[in-house]
């Protein structure tokens, strides 16, 4: 016994040496009946090394980026329901994130409507030529939210989806496409209870950028293999945190300064989607 109790210290030893090395940190993720378990994502830590480029004192980008903002404080918006994107959409993150807000402003959308009949989507197609052709998915979702081989889309067609589905409901709302805002703009909204779509990556990780097609007008683009769709609802400033509603993952606890990192590597998308309509 003494001798399996040494094996069984070491091999935890080992594990926690090779967690540490993978980068992992602790967060949590809320389930629907309000229990926390753990939940752990790759690569969101302060001393993430798979940046090649760091500050001259060595701070790698999740801390340049958390020590950055500015906002002080913190704000949770409340009675903001989670919505799961599975199983009906497996590549559904932005639909179902515009679903949350939509009916958090008291709507009765539903994401599989709104992605079968408000979405503008095209498929990816390949010719004799192994050369692939599709939309431009800033403004038309790449595949089919419903089919897990399919792509996504950015903030400009959730705006126009938005847009359709607030249309023939009559609502008095109106989308508006944040993007290009810096991080500390976003959380001033959240401050005022207003939820932000934000682009990110699945667990935070580093973007990457391997498929790549032309557009009808002869434009080449290069998708974001792991892009990721969430909505930010909270953040404590003093903690360096964020709260979003991840419809793959559950409620979660991030570091400020990673999810900031990745909202910024995939080009700042956002929106929101406020009270009133436009004239």
């Amino acid at each position: 016994m003494r001798t399996f109790g040494k094996i069984l210290l070491a091999l935890i030893i080992l594990a926690a040496a090779v967690a540490a090395a993978a980068g992992y940190f602790l967060i949590y993720t809320r389930t629907s009946d309000d229990n926390l378990k753990p939940h752990h994502y790759a690569n969101a830590v302060e001393d993430d090394d798979s940046f090649e480029s760091k500050g001259k004192t060595g701070e790698t980008l999740f801390e340049l980026n958390r020590k950055k903002i500015k906002k002080t404080g913190s704000h949770y918006i409340e009675n903001f329901e989670l919505i799961w994107q599975m199983p009906e959409l497996p590549t559904g993150c932005e639909i179902t994130s515009l679903t949350m807000v939509l009916r958090y402003l008291g709507t009765d959308a539903d994401k599989v409507d709104i992605a079968r009949g408000y979405l503008i989507k095209e498929d990816v197609t390949c010719d004799e030529n192994e050369k692939y052709y599709g939309p431009d998915f800033r403004y038309t979702f790449a595949g089919d939210p419903e089919g897990d081989t399919s792509y996504g889309c950015m903030a400009p067609c959730i705006v126009r989806t938005a847009q359709r589905y607030i249309a023939d409901g009559e609502y008095q709302l109106s989308p508006v496409n944040l993007s290009g805002s810096g991080f500390d703009d976003l959380l001033d909204y959240v401050e005022h209870d207003v939820p932000v779509i934000i682009w990110s990556t699945m667990e935070l990780v580093e973007p990457e950028y391997k498929a790549k097609w032309r557009t009808p007008d002869n434009k080449e683009v290069v998708w974001p293999s792991n892009e990721h769709c969430v909505v930010l609802t909270g953040y404590d400033a003093d903690e360096g945190t964020v709260r979003t509603h991840d419809p793959m993952n559950g409620v979660l606890t991030l570091d400020m300064g990673a999810v900031c990192t990745r909202y910024e590597q995939l080009e700042r998308n956002a929106v929101i989607i406020v009270k009133g309509k436009n004239e």
